[in-house]
């Protein structure tokens, strides 16, 4: 089967969908590049290394205590790991959407307002099970706090000599709102090489390209469509940033 990978309108996309459910009846994740030159990695592989990362994971652990109501326990890594990335902590997780549209507001969030000149953006597909199949893991998407994941979590906090040099496909925990609206879920990065850059079938992670001649028009369609950093983000700071954005000051 060969889809069409270049996403010109929201009909490109469900056409592409479509035909790839349709004949496949695969679970697919999605995530949403501004820039489609980005690569699949989570900032932590690309700015940090690991001493830096466990510097990060022990001082969040040691200093979240007054700043938080309901801290995991101690010893539930995943769950600090999974706390510490909804705050914008550089973590080994990075986000993905079982929403193909969700991935496209977040390649897309407000770019028809720009005032610069639109560049190419991306929403990458990525069959979860099929990932952890070529991982030598179980194909199953178990949630991140399954022991199945435990080799892939620890090193971002105790020092290993080994580590498993793989990513795995894990569900979130829908503990808080914001999962839950957003359909989140995470890839769990041990080994250091981007994603996209590994030796992976086409049918495992899929570039979607959004020309950027198309990007100002679809940007306008997801937000009439009702995909907005308010709904998706729901928290009244973004309320309140997302109604300010959307209706200007009077100008004098």
């Amino acid at each position: 089967m060969k889809c069409k990978t270049r996403i010109e309108s929201i009909l490109d996309l469900t056409e592409y969908l479509r035909e790839r459910i349709g004949t496949e009846n695969r679970i697919l994740w999605f995530r949403g590049h501004r820039d489609a030159e980005w690569h699949v990695t989570p900032t932590i592989k690309r700015e940090y290394d690991s001493g830096d990362e466990r510097n990060f994971t022990h001082r969040f652990r040691s200093r979240a205590g007054i700043r938080h109501q309901r801290l995991p326990e101690y010893d539930r890594l995943a769950s600090w790991l999974a706390l510490m990335q909804h705050y914008g902590l550089p973590t080994r997780l990075l986000d993905w959407s079982r929403s193909p549209m969700v991935a496209l507001f977040f390649a897309l969030e407000n770019a028809w307002r720009a005032n610069n000149q639109p560049i190419d953006a991306c929403v990458w597909v990525l069959d979860p099970h099929e990932l952890n199949k070529t991982q030598g893991i179980e194909p199953v998407t178990a949630a991140l706090d399954a022991r199945m994941y435990e080799n892939h979590i620890s090193p971002a906090f105790y020092h290993q000599s080994e580590e498993p040099n793989t990513v795995a496909a894990a569900m979130a925990s829908e503990t808080d709102q914001r999962m839950f609206v957003q359909q989140g879920c995470f890839t769990i990065h041990s080994a250091d090489t981007p994603l996209d850059k590994t030796d992976l079938p086409s049918r495992v992670l899929t570039k979607l390209t959004i020309p950027s001649q198309k990007v100002r028009e679809l940007s306008f369609d997801i937000e009439i469509l009702g995909f907005r950093r308010g709904e998706l983000f729901p928290d009244l700071e973004n309320l309140s940033n997302e109604l300010r954005t959307r209706y200007s000051a009077k100008r004098s």
